[in-house]
């Protein structure tokens, strides 16, 4: 990683002593926990996808990093499992093999997940420096990242909400149609070294300029992002950039979407067998219940403001991200 090539003092940290840290890790690791526990063997694995993660290998996941960089980069200390690095360095296994490797079991992968934290509060009871400090937060804010990653999983998979999780509150007559205008200027992005933590790839605050947009005032609701497809929103030129739409005609956006379909409209068998379930009409696409829109108020057109806003966001929403961090 590159930021295992800077100088120590390159690595800001939140300031948290030991103590801190330790509840920390209970806390992050309680959420992992809840977001997990309810679920069957098989929905641990679930089905193969280019945008998720199975979850019994991201919970693994979580585990190794945590013990990588603590117990085994910081303290020297050997892996609980030989072949750890084989299963859930993420930079080594490639996503579609996950579903296939001869992960432990659901046992086995909390019991990893308990050992590793209980050295890791054993380590901590000793202090710790700053130095030592910012690989234990690097771990937790990674597992953060993780938690919210195995929500949406959730929600893409079509799994219940956890008893457990309280309803988010409601959030009035849900989306606000039309865009908000954004002048163009200088903005500051990235992050600097003032008194907190922070992430090799936010490094470091720089100035760019921005040309003038628009975007959407609320987040885009499953309701709206259907009637997108319905009207064939992919397929309107005047929704994409020169780049954007060479892309399209080159074939990567199939009929309209990330999965190629049919003169006939259906996906191919093999899509199908890996497709999601339907989300909720009524809750954001980017996340678990979010911004609720009635059903009563769902739209039987579009509008061109909605087509604006959602043309690019929803282009977003759907090609594979991330799962491999």
């Amino acid at each position: 990683m590159i930021f295992m090539d800077e100088p120590a003092e390159r690595r800001p940290t939140s300031g948290a002593d030991a103590a801190e840290l330790a509840t920390q890790l209970r806390e992050v690791r309680s959420r992992t926990i809840r977001l997990t526990e309810d679920l069957s063997s098989d929905q641990l694995m679930g089905p193969m996808l280019p945008i998720v993660n199975p979850v019994l290998w991201e919970i693994g996941h979580v585990g190794w990093f945590h013990e990588y960089w603590t117990l085994r980069h910081l303290h020297g200390e050997a892996p609980l499992l030989d072949r750890a690095d084989r299963l859930w360095n993420s930079s080594e296994v490639a996503h579609a093999t996950r579903w296939d490797l001869d992960l432990p079991d659901r046992a086995g992968v909390f019991t990893f997940l308990s050992d590793v934290l209980e050295r890791q509060l054993l380590r901590l009871r000793d202090g710790i420096d700053e130095e030592a400090a910012y690989f234990y937060e690097l771990a937790i804010r990674h597992e953060d990242m993780h938690v919210e990653a195995l929500t949406y999983t959730r929600q893409t998979l079509g799994y219940a909400r956890p008893k457990h999780l309280v309803d988010p509150p409601a959030r009035g007559a849900g989306a606000s149609p039309g865009d908000v205008e954004v002048p163009g200027g200088r903005w500051r992005l990235g992050s600097t070294a003032a008194g907190r933590f922070v992430f090799d790839n936010e490094k470091w605050a720089h100035d760019v300029e921005l040309e003038p947009f628009r975007i959407a005032s609320t987040p885009v609701t499953n309701a709206q992002f259907a009637s997108f497809v319905a009207a064939d929103g992919y397929r309107m030129r005047e929704f994409w950039s020169e780049e954007g739409w060479a892309w399209r005609e080159r074939g990567a956006a199939g009929g309209g979407g990330v999965f190629p379909r049919r003169p006939s409209g259906r996906l191919p068998r093999r899509e199908r067998r890996r497709g999601t379930a339907p989300a909720s009409p009524t809750s954001s696409a980017g996340g678990l219940g979010a911004n609720k829109l009635p059903c009563a108020g769902t739209p039987t057109s579009i509008s061109p403001s909605m087509l604006r806003s959602m043309s690019g966001r929803a282009r977003l929403a759907t090609v594979p991200s991330a799962a491999g961090r």
